[in-house]
């Protein structure tokens, strides 16, 4: 399964929060280099990423629902990890090996 290109989180984002938030999306998969698949969201799939990185409130929220999108799309379970910790153990979890 493809990872999602962050310009389907772009277009997403356009319907449900009216703005395409392009420099969120793109930060979040930022660290993907076409080679470490789901690996990439260990640095920015988590909430202390995201209150490190962003400050504003509609920010935070979709990058946030971004992070939660990931989650269902490939496990399919609502989840948001707090920190990398969360991130790898989830993943180990789910057979990725990490």
């Amino acid at each position: 399964m493809n990872m999602p290109h962050p310009e389907i989180h772009c277009k997403i984002c356009k319907l449900i929060f009216g703005d395409e938030y392009r420099k969120v999306n793109y930060w979040l998969d930022g660290k993907f280099d076409g080679t470490n698949h789901r690996k990439h969201w260990i640095y920015r799939h988590h909430l202390k990423a995201i209150y490190r990185k962003f400050k504003d409130k509609d920010e935070r929220q979709v990058a946030i629902f971004h992070v939660l999108l990931d989650w269902l799309y490939y496990y399919r379970i609502i989840f948001l990890p707090r920190n990398r910790q969360e991130v790898i153990d989830k993943l180990f979890e789910h057979g990725f090996i990490v």
